[in-house]
Formats: C-alpha cells, structure tokens, sequence
C-alpha cells in the first residue's frame, strides 16, 4: 500500500490513509474543530462519509488521518479535483500539522492532475487564513462576485509543477470515472 503521510510530521505523531472506517472518528474530529470556532457542529458523519466516498483504489492516497502518539485522531486532510479539506484539532494547534497537511494536499492534487487548488476556511480561524495566505492562497470570489465573510470561505491558488516528493502515493494522474 502506498504511502500517503504527509512531510514533517513532528515527534509524536503518525500517519495513515483515512478510510470509510474512520468516518466516526473523523467526525469528533471536525466536531471539535467546528464547536471551537462556531459553538455548534453543522457537519454530520453522513457528509463526512459522501466526502470518503464508496470503495475507491485511489482512497489510499486520496485522504490521509493524522494521530498522536496515543492513536487519537489529531488531523486529517482530503483531496478531491482542485478541492482539499484540512482539519486540525484544536488540542493539536500550533504543532505544524495544519502546514504538513496542506502541503500533502498540494501534492496529491498536482498527482491528480490539478494545477489549482481550493480550500475553504472560516475567516475567524484565524490560524488556517494565515496558513492559507503564507503558503500564497487568496480568497475567492463566491458565485454573487462578493468576498464571503461568513463560514465557508473559499481560498485558492494555482499550484506551481514540481516533482512528487518521496511520500508520493503515485505519479500517475487520476483519472475521473462517469457515471454508468
């Protein structure tokens, strides 16, 4: 199985690819994250589990679980086309796996294909817009033109060619399926 671990992980941590398994523990995850920003959860596990998607060859290395020593989900990221989801648990802040993760993504997502990539992130999250804005994303415009200012916001940037680091999962793009 390939390798999907994102790059400097600090001592302590470990990484694996994320499954439809881990769909409960990936959801207390992003629930932590969600209630330390909004005071509530919005996501279900359902959507957790739409974002995993059916049994795919290509899953390994398209979703990847960060863990503390412990084996406590600490983070995880996601890519699908020229989106990503990185989520870091708010006990887990300031450790350099939001950096890790984003970086993981980039590089699947130029594996797949992709010469742009999206995140989304709140503005009051203060720590994931300086990520974002450090590693050269800018906000989005949403479908109205406007700037959003609420949850949601979406920052992208266009990803630059590079050479598939040594935790690459593959070299070969990922090809969609149709729908039968």
């Amino acid at each position: 199985m390939p390798d999907p671990s994102p790059p400097s992980l600090p001592i302590g941590y470990g990484s694996r690819s994320a499954t439809t398994a881990d769909v409960h523990a990936i959801h207390r995850l992003v629930a932590a994250c969600e209630h330390e920003l909004y005071g509530r959860a919005p996501t279900s596990a359902d959507r957790i589990a739409a974002d995993l998607g059916p049994s795919d060859p290509d899953l390994t290395c398209d979703a990847v679980l960060i863990h503390d020593s412990g084996g406590e989900p600490a983070g995880w990221g996601r890519v699908g086309g020229r989106r990503s989801t990185v989520d870091v648990h708010p006990a887990h802040h300031g450790r350099g796996l939001g950096r890790a993760l984003l970086s993981w993504a980039e590089g699947r997502a130029r594996r797949m294909g992709s010469d742009q990539l999206a995140q989304t992130a709140a503005d009051r999250d203060h720590a994931a817009v300086a990520l974002l804005r450090s590693s050269g994303y800018s906000w989005l415009p949403s479908v109205s033109g406007q700037v959003p200012t609420d949850r949601g916001e979406a920052a992208g940037r266009r990803l630059s060619p590079r050479p598939d680091p040594p935790w690459s999962c593959s070299a070969e793009p990922r090809r969609p399926r149709c729908p039968a």
